[in-house]
Order: structure tokens, then sequence, then C-alpha cells
């Protein structure tokens, strides 16, 4: 019987892909119940580990009727921030540039290559030009920001959609 696995290493390498071999041994040690204790090795440098928040999968464009509730998917994906508290914020941006906040969530990482998919409620603003901006804050140490964010482009309109009832109630 194993007790458990352990493994040395000086946590540098943040890109385990699914198909990696080292990834498929953590699986399979999971799956037959088998602890895995890391233990870091060489010199604390924080500045030294790839650290990184993006904003990925968010649509490009989005045609709305204003007042309606919607909702907007993205995903977050965070390199080498496990446990750490990444905040997110949503916000409008009218056609004269100003900028409202109109969501904040909070992700926190559970593996050190976490891919976050988040969806977020939000009611149409009025009829006009918006963009969408979905940020989250840079982390500590964090060299490249610039994908942090992503921008969706967004057309409401007046009206929407209607139900006319023949028979029965709405509610």
């Amino acid at each position: 019987t194993i007790a458990g696995v352990v493994m040395l290493g000086d946590g540098m390498q943040t890109g385990l892909e699914q198909t990696d071999s080292s990834q498929v041994a953590i699986e399979t040690l999971r799956g037959l119940g088998i602890p895995l204790w890391t233990i870091p090795m060489g010199k604390d440098n924080p500045g030294a580990a790839t650290r990184d928040i993006a904003i990925e999968a968010a649509p490009e464009s989005l045609k709305l009727f204003s007042g309606n509730e919607s909702l907007v998917n993205f995903q977050v994906v965070a390199k080498g921030l496990t446990g750490i508290e990444i905040p997110i914020q949503l916000s409008w941006i009218d056609e004269s540039g100003k900028e409202e906040v109109f969501a904040t969530r909070t992700i926190v990482p559970t593996k050190a290559n976490d891919n976050i998919s988040v969806s977020v409620p939000f009611t149409v603003p009025t009829a006009g030009s918006y963009q969408l901006k979905m940020e989250a804050k840079a982390a500590a140490n964090e060299i490249a920001t610039s994908n942090n964010q992503q921008i969706t482009f967004v057309e409401t309109r007046e009206g929407g959609g209607k139900i006319l009832y023949i028979e029965g109630s709405s509610s």
C-alpha cells in the first residue's frame, strides 16, 4: 500500500496541459485516493514566478433590447495564483467615454493553471452604443497585464420581445 507521494520542485512550471504526463500522473493518484505532498526547493523569488490573469472567451459584440435582463459569459484564466482572490469588475462605457461599474465578482483559482467560467446577469442599458468592459485586477508580480481585460461592443435598441396572451394569464 502506498501511503503517499512526495514531489520536490521549484514550482516554476505552471503551464501543465491536461495531456501532459505529469498531469495524468496527478489525476491517477487522485483517482486512487493517494495523497500528493509537494515540497518547494530553491530560493524564494516571487518576481521570477509566472503569474498571469487573462480574460478570455468574451463575446465580440452583442445586440440587445434596452430594459431586458441578459447574461454575459466569459472565462478567467489564472496561472500561478492558486488560492489567491482575483477581483473582477464589469462596467459600461457609453459613447462619450463615461465608464460606470455595474457588477463586481471575486474568483479564487484552485489549481496552478485554472480556467474559471464566469456568468454575470445584468439589465440592458438605454438605447445606444456601448462597450462592455470585463477587467481583472492585476496580481502582485504579474508582468503582462494587457490581457487582464476584454471589451465587448454592445448595441442596444428600444423595444424587445412582446408576448400576446390569447388565453390564460401571464402568471
